[in-house]
């Protein structure tokens, strides 16, 4: 019959308890205390160097062209990989004096940083030059006015963490 072990992880804050014959389960997958839920309130959109401030979401959007390469006597389709394609979207609180949101003129071109996590040690990220597509504000009479920024990357989107 299994035992219960109890594990204590080292900032002392965590511990939890698994059954003996799923500890050679969980030592496989790595020892990693829990991490911060991914809700994101952590999230953080940088345009160069200057973070964006007031940001409520954003998207990131990316995909891979294919081409269709079946032959008459294949029973089955196929396709060969061909180039990818990025596209990002961020919404954000309008704020004039956020040096971010007034450098994001449409036709600019610089590095934007997408972090779904937030910025810590050990997130991961997304990166890559991008190009300013497109800039709405948005204004009701009940509402906070809004900025909806728009980015084609160009060269792609590399993964990195902080």
């Amino acid at each position: 019959m299994p035992k219960r072990i109890k594990i204590y992880f080292p900032d002392g804050d965590k511990e939890m308890e698994i059954f003996d014959d799923q500890l050679e389960n969980y030592l496989a997958k790595g020892f990693k205390k829990d991490k911060k839920e991914d809700t994101g309130l952590n999230g953080v959109v940088k345009i160069g160097s200057n973070t964006v401030g007031e940001v409520t979401s954003f998207t990131l959007n990316q995909t891979q062209d294919t081409v269709e390469d079946t032959a008459l006597t294949d029973s089955n389709k196929s396709y060969k990989v061909l180039r990818g394609d990025a596209t990002a979207t961020v919404e954000c609180h309008f704020d004039e004096t956020d040096t971010a949101q007034e450098a994001a003129n449409l036709g600019t071109s610089a590095t934007l940083e997408l972090y779904p996590e937030g910025a810590d040690s050990g997130d991961k990220y997304f990166t890559g030059t991008a190009i300013v597509t497109g800039g709405d504000v948005g204004v009701t009479m009940d509402g906070i006015i809004t900025r909806t920024l728009s980015f084609q990357f160009s060269g792609g989107v590399s993964e990195a963490t902080v």
